[in-house]
């Protein structure tokens, strides 16, 4: 009954794919089987150790490990649909994206030991501006696929500067530095903390929260995004 409806309901008001704009076939969601070929994924799961998320915080601050789903460049496939999470509100695309991330990274135990998960905050204005943060609802949608917490309250947005888009390195690095700060010390005491974004560009972003969590005594942080590109390189 389900199918029928769903055949019914996508012949009336068909669904297209975020990238291309061509319709989805029904067993496709947000983005066709051919965009969805042309995402990249980064070397990150041959090593969650020492790869090219970690080497971002290399002479920063200390990470157990790293990894980013996709390669992310301008206008290709993927950045079409991180832009419909954020600005195109299709929230959903966020359960969507969970999933697979977890598909991919839980069969190589990359969530082994991870006792809380932690999205990258936005200032509580860029919130409602936008409807939803994104990343909250991608650390939501993990949680309930592998059952470890969300601390929704342990980091704070103090500040924003404007987007990072056109900023050199030092201009992202500055603009972030004090931009967050720890609410919820207790939360993560002597726990091994998950970060998440959705994109990594020099990690500055990631760089700062950590930065605040690792003020807490005996805290482990590690970094997880949906994509990874490589400003400035």
């Amino acid at each position: 009954m389900n199918s029928f409806w769903n055949r019914l309901v996508d012949l009336v008001s068909p669904r297209a794919c975020c990238a291309c704009g061509k319709r989805l076939g029904m067993d496709e969601q947000f983005v066709c089987a051919g965009c969805m070929m042309q995402f990249t994924d980064t070397s990150c799961a041959n090593d969650f150790s020492c790869n090219e998320v970690t080497e971002l915080f290399d002479g920063y601050e200390p990470i157990e490990r790293g990894a980013a789903l996709y390669y992310y460049s301008m206008q290709s496939a993927f950045a079409h649909l991180i832009y419909n999470m954020k600005y195109g509100h299709q929230p959903e695309v966020a359960i969507f994206l969970a999933d697979i991330v977890v598909n991919k990274l839980q069969p190589e135990h990359f969530f082994d030991g991870i006792d809380l998960l932690v999205p990258v905050p936005l200032t509580p204005e860029r919130e409602r501006q936008r409807g939803y943060n994104q990343c909250m609802l991608l650390a939501r949608a993990i949680s309930d696929m592998i059952g470890v917490p969300v601390g929704e309250t342990v980091l704070k947005r103090v500040s924003f500067a404007g987007s990072q888009t056109h900023r050199s390195m030092q201009e992202r690095e500055q603009n972030v530095a004090h931009a967050f700060t720890l609410v919820d010390a207790e939360a993560v005491k002597g726990r091994h903390v998950l970060l998440i974004d959705d994109v990594i560009t020099t990690g500055a972003t990631m760089r700062a929260c950590a930065s605040e969590l690792q003020q807490v005594e005996g805290v482990k942080v590690s970094v997880l995004s949906l994509g990874l590109t490589f400003f400035g390189r």
